[in-house]
């Protein structure tokens, strides 16, 4: 049931969230590539390497519904695993990241505010296909790689988000992000007592 229930959730957060606010431009066209939606109930983000697949040929994304720690720490070890893999390129979303919105660059992670701890692992192979892409996978991905981006392609995909974000407005972002929050802290504590709540 945790298995179903986190797989709803998320795909409830890639749908009204990314796809609605197009803040990955290319996400339905996406949704008919190779991937796998894993959830995790066993495993912390240190055991990444050893979830993967030795042939990147599709996008994984791992779900860790009993993952409670704070964004700071969870980002550090998905930062930590993705070190040890050369085929596929990590990124860490949270349900509570800081919130910033001073700049581009600083809003990325509430971007990525998704309702359980979550790391996208995508071929990097596919990553020359992203360079026109968005925050969701290419910026995502490409600010977690030992070679730098091109700093327009990065530039670009931060300004473009940033913008959309102002357009819908902040507050209007965050309050549907946060009522995906609190139906997943509510079907949680339904389920079982002793998952996290954020």
């Amino acid at each position: 049931m945790l298995t179903k229930e986190a797989i709803r959730l998320f795909e409830r957060y890639r749908d009204e969230i990314v796809i609605r606010y197009t803040f990955c431009p290319f996400a339905k066209e996406k949704l008919s590539w190779p991937q796998t939606v894993q959830v995790v109930e066993t495993k912390s983000a240190r055991e990444i390497p050893s979830l993967l697949p030795e042939n990147a040929d599709k996008l994984v994304l791992l779900l860790f519904p009993r993952e409670a720690r704070d964004w700071k720490s969870f980002r550090k070890d998905v930062s930590l695993a993705g070190g040890e893999l050369n085929h596929f390129a990590l990124a860490a979303f949270h349900p509570r990241p800081k919130i910033d919105d001073s700049a581009p660059h600083r809003l990325v992670p509430f971007l990525r505010s998704s309702p359980d701890p979550m790391v996208q692992c995508t071929p990097v192979s596919w990553l020359d296909n992203f360079a026109g892409g968005s925050s969701f996978f290419s910026g995502n991905i490409l600010d977690l790689l030992n070679e730098p981006p091109p700093k327009s392609v990065a530039e670009t995909i931060a300004q473009n988000n940033f913008k959309q974000v102002r357009s819908k407005g902040l507050a209007n972002v965050k309050e549907k992000v946060e009522s995906i929050i609190v139906e997943r802290n509510e079907t949680y504590a339904r389920l079982d007592g002793t998952l996290p709540l954020w």
